[in-house]
């Protein structure tokens, strides 16, 4: 019984808050499902009730940081397809804009030359 009391303290320290940058999604799951584990196989009566408070706690911010994960995932996939509209929007644009250019420049050098009669009138016989 130490000796998991031991493992637990040690796995309790490697999530301490501001250790959440280093670890790796899969290894919070981790950590949350032996945390679940100590937890659910327990109860405040068959452990001390410092670590099922403990394993309660630490369980309630690993699941707060695998949300702030999925959110952030969710908003830079968001962000980066909304980028990549708005980056394909300005080229079709651009490209759009330059044919337009293009053709209005080539129909200006096809267009025949109109002869306007000069102002200057001339006198009837």
């Amino acid at each position: 019984m130490a000796n998991r009391n031991a493992e637990f303290w040690e796995n309790w320290e490697k999530t301490k808050l501001g250790s959440f940058r280093r670890l790796s999604r899969k290894q919070i799951q981790d950590y949350y499902d032996y945390f679940s584990g100590f937890h659910y196989r327990a109860s405040p009566e068959t452990i001390a009730r410092d670590l099922y408070v403990a394993a309660e706690d630490r369980m309630t911010a690993l699941q707060s940081e695998l949300e702030f994960r999925r959110t952030r995932d969710i908003q830079i996939f968001v962000a980066t397809v909304g980028a990549a509209v708005l980056i394909g929007i300005a080229l079709f644009e651009t490209l759009h804009k330059r044919d337009t250019d293009r053709a209005n420049t080539h129909a200006d050098k096809t267009q025949t030359l109109l002869v306007v009669p000069s102002s200057k009138s001339q006198p009837t016989p």
